[in-house]
This record gives C-alpha cells, sequence and structure tokens, in this order.
C-alpha cells in the first residue's frame, strides 16, 4: 500500500502520479500500521539535507538517506538497507561472502549504505557529489547506456 499524505500542490499531484501512490490530502498518517519505508521529498535540497540531519541524530536503527538527486528521504530500519540487500542476495544467490566481490552501480546517496559494508560502489557520471566523494570508482552518465557500459567494465578506478 503506497500512500502520499500532503497538501494537494501541483507538485504532490506529479510526485504521487510519477511513483503510482494513493493520494491523501491531509496529514493524518494512521499509527497503528507497521511501516516498513517512509519516503518524503521536498523542493528544496537544503531543507532536505538539514532534515536528514536532524533525524540521523535524534533516532537511533534508522537508516535515513537522500535520493532523488537530494530532493528525497527514505527512512528504513538500518537492518534494512541497500549493502545488507546486496550481501543478502549475493550470499544466498550466488555463494558469495566476500563483499570484495560485489558492485553497486547507483547515483544518489541511497547507494551509499553499501559502503558500510565494504562493497565496491561506482558511482554513475551522474552522481550526486556527496555520492562521489565516497567512493573510488566512477562511471559514465546514466544517459546513452551507462549502466551497460559499466557492465561491460567501462568505469575507472579515482584517488
Amino acid at each position: 500500500d503506497l500512500t502520499s499524505y500532503g497538501v494537494r500542490t501541483t507538485f504532490h499531484k506529479i510526485m504521487t502520479k510519477k511513483f503510482n501512490f494513493n493520494a491523501v490530502s491531509h496529514y493524518n498518517v494512521p499509527m497503528h500500521k507497521e511501516y516498513y519505508k517512509i519516503v518524503m521529498w521536498g523542493k528544496l535540497r537544503g531543507k532536505t539535507k538539514k532534515l536528514i540531519k536532524e533525524l540521523n541524530e535524534k533516532f537511533e536503527g534508522l537508516s535515513v538517506v537522500s535520493s532523488s538527486e537530494g530532493f528525497t528521504i527514505e527512512i528504513t530500519n538500518q537492518e534494512a538497507t541497500k549493502g545488507k540487500g546486496n550481501l543478502y542476495v549475493a550470499k544466498e544467490f550466488f555463494g558469495i561472502t566476500d563483499p570484495k566481490q560485489i558492485a553497486h552501480i547507483g547515483d544518489t546517496m541511497n547507494d551509499s549504505t553499501v559502503v558500510d559494508e565494504k562493497i565496491r560502489l561506482i558511482a554513475m557520471g551522474n552522481s550526486s557529489s556527496q555520492l562521489k566523494k565516497l567512493t573510488k570508482y566512477r562511471g559514465p552518465h546514466y544517459k546513452n547506456g551507462g549502466v551497460a557500459k559499466i557492465l561491460k567494465g567501462e568505469y575507472k578506478k579515482v584517488d
């Protein structure tokens, strides 16, 4: 059940349509439900970045990261990250237990959790500058087949 709560602005209408959310025009979020992921978005990157910092300081046990070029905040349990998910899939489906044998391609801070697990992160050319600071590997921009190029080995190590 993907539901978006908030004032029905043009921005809200665009985002709910783009991501196929049920739209509710109020903030009365049901508290009796169990939530696995909370996604919030806004129009100002600076305020989003500030809120991420505040949430990380106030709530232990959460993974709070940005995505969508810094406009979106994704909140999950700290055990439900892309990094831990990659480790699980690698082990269960491929028998790989050494994180150095795993690579992850990403472009926003919601991909940053793979670094915590010692997984090789290849940042797309269009990645956020924040993500690029975390990785030693860079690939081409996503346009014109960037992911396919990375899968063919077209990425470089940077210092």
